[in-house]
Parts: C-alpha cells; structure tokens; sequence
C-alpha cells in the first residue's frame, strides 16, 4: 500500500503551491496578532488619556468650589475692582507711551540743535581757512 502512495504522489507544484498557502496564512496570521496587539496598545493609551482628563475635569472642579460659596454682591465687587484694574492700567501704558513719545521727541531736538551748531561752527572754520 505504501507503495501505491508514493507512486501516486502528486506533483511538485501542487507541493508547493499547498506549501505557498500554508506559508502565507501563517503571515496572516502574524501580521493579525500584531496589528491587534497595537491597537490593543493605543486602546489602554486611549484610556490612560480618558483618566487623565477625568482627573483633571475633578481637581479643576474642586478648586471652583471657594468661589461659588461668594455672594452675587461680592462677585459684582470682584468684577468692579477688575475693570477698574483694567481701566487703570489702559490708562498708565498710555501714559508711558506718550512720556516715552515727548521724552523722543525732545531727545531728537536736543540733537538736531546740536547738530546745527556743529554745521555753523563748521561753516565758520571753513571760512577762517579759506
């Protein structure tokens, strides 16, 4: 019998071609286990992130806590006093700018009444040489 087998063996090609097959689903198979491992990777990531965040949403919401025990009269007070920082402090960079503006200014008149003293003293040297 075991001769009958091998004198019907089947060609070579069909060995491998079954051998081909057998080869290319164990790479199936590989670059399955592997794309679920990296997806499985980026899900925990996914997840670390979420906890993250919930952590972070419950300590930022635990720190409102003091201000929401105010009363509306103290918020409002609150509020005045910020606009009136914020007026206040519009109203020195403004000033600032306009010193730093006329201080410019006077700087460039010093230095051009000086530079025309230089042009006459100049001028009359030239004429003492000449």
């Amino acid at each position: 019998m075991a001769i009958w087998i091998i004198e019907q063996a089947p060609p070579a090609g069909v060995v491998y071609l079954v051998l081909f097959i057998i080869a290319l689903f164990i790479v199936y198979l590989i670059a399955r286990v592997l794309s679920n491992s990296s997806v499985a990777k980026k899900q925990s990531e996914a997840s670390v992130e979420m906890e993250k965040l919930k952590v972070i949403q419950k300590d930022m919401a635990d720190r409102s806590l003091p201000f929401t025990r105010l009363s509306s009269e103290q918020v409002a007070a609150l509020g005045a006093i910020d606009k009136d920082n914020e007026v206040l402090t519009t109203d020195i960079y403004a000033k600032r700018k306009e010193v730093e503006g006329r201080m410019q200014r006077l700087e460039n008149y010093i230095t051009q009444a000086k530079l025309d003293n230089m042009l006459v003293k100049i001028g009359h040297e030239e004429k003492k040489r000449r």
